[in-house]
């Protein structure tokens, strides 16, 4: 019988830790993400909430943003820098269980591919709009690694040659232009007041033209990622997930305008669009699927 599974969902706003019991969810807790703190901070205040569930954990999961190498070292994460070089399995042997580290991103697609929209696929991709983009890419059924462990990372694909900087330190990345933090970029620069994604997205809806505008723009840079991903993968489902995917009536229009123009027709004709069912819970259902080696 399968022991208990706890997994962690790292985001650069906040995190979310689940238990999971006999392929059943028993328990979900959200907190600050540690990315303020320093890795020693962190990691102990992490350990303090995964130690802090009721009953014996049988295996952890940890799902980080950023590239993770095989070994589960943390090479690069814009919106974890301090965490860079540490090397996260290796920090949380002392938990005394098995730990798996992953990247986010493909611990959602494995989610989909489990318990959501991607169920009975077998070519999928998943890409999380947040406070960055992330992406998991299923190829005949195998999650996508490729040699350093670090493939799909479809968030800095080059969708503008002279774009803007990208927090990767490179510049006109697909997270440059269809993050929630490109979002609130765009709309300040157009002179729109808002806080955050979410607001700009209310504006769009009460009829502002300018925040329409951003969705618009947002939507065309999606669609010229869309295009390529379609044409390098064919797959037959993109999942689009994460925060900014609650606007999604607002910018996937401009999206499918543009992945239709773009795209092979071929591969187009029954490739499906579609929102993310599982939401939040989808990384952590992930975390199970890679316990139970479904897609790996």
């Amino acid at each position: 019988m399968q022991r208990p599974i706890v997994v962690l969902d790292l985001g650069g706003t906040n995190l979310r830790l689940a238990f999971f019991n006999r392929g059943e969810l028993v328990e979900l807790r959200e907190y600050p993400s540690i990315a303020p703190m320093s890795p020693e901070e962190g990691i102990k205040k992490l350990k303090e909430w995964i130690r802090g569930f009721e009953g014996e954990i049988g295996t952890l999961v940890l799902g980080f943003p950023g590239l993770i190498a095989r070994d589960g070292t943390l090479r690069h994460s814009p919106n974890l820098k301090a965490y860079e070089g540490v090397n996260l399995k290796e920090s949380f042997s002392d938990i005394g269980v098995p730990v798996f580290v992953e990247n986010d991103a493909n611990l959602y697609a494995l989610g989909e591919g489990y318990k959501g929209a991607a169920q009975g696929k077998r070519n999928f991709c998943c890409l999380t709009l947040g406070t960055g983009v992330g992406s998991g890419v299923v190829v005949e059924g195998k999650l996508l690694k490729g040699h350093k462990g670090v493939a799909s990372e479809i968030g800095h694909m080059s969708v503008e040659a002279f774009g803007v900087p990208c927090t990767c330190g490179s510049r006109g990345c697909l997270e440059a232009y269809c993050s929630g933090r490109a979002i609130l970029r765009m709309a300040r620069d157009k002179g729109l007041e808002a806080k955050d994604a979410e607001e700009v997205a209310e504006l769009a809806r009460m009829g502002y033209a300018a925040a329409k505008e951003v969705f618009a723009t947002m939507g065309t840079y999606l669609g010229i990622g869309l295009s390529n991903i379609a044409n390098i993968f064919n797959p037959e489902l993109i999942v689009i997930g994460g925060k900014v995917s609650r606007s999604y009536d607002l910018f996937v229009p401009h999206a499918l305008e543009v992945l239709r123009e773009r795209a092979f027709g071929f591969v187009t004709e029954d490739l499906t669009l579609a929102p993310s069912p599982l939401g939040d819970l989808a990384a952590l259902w992930g975390g199970v699927a890679l316990v139970e080696g479904i897609f790996t």
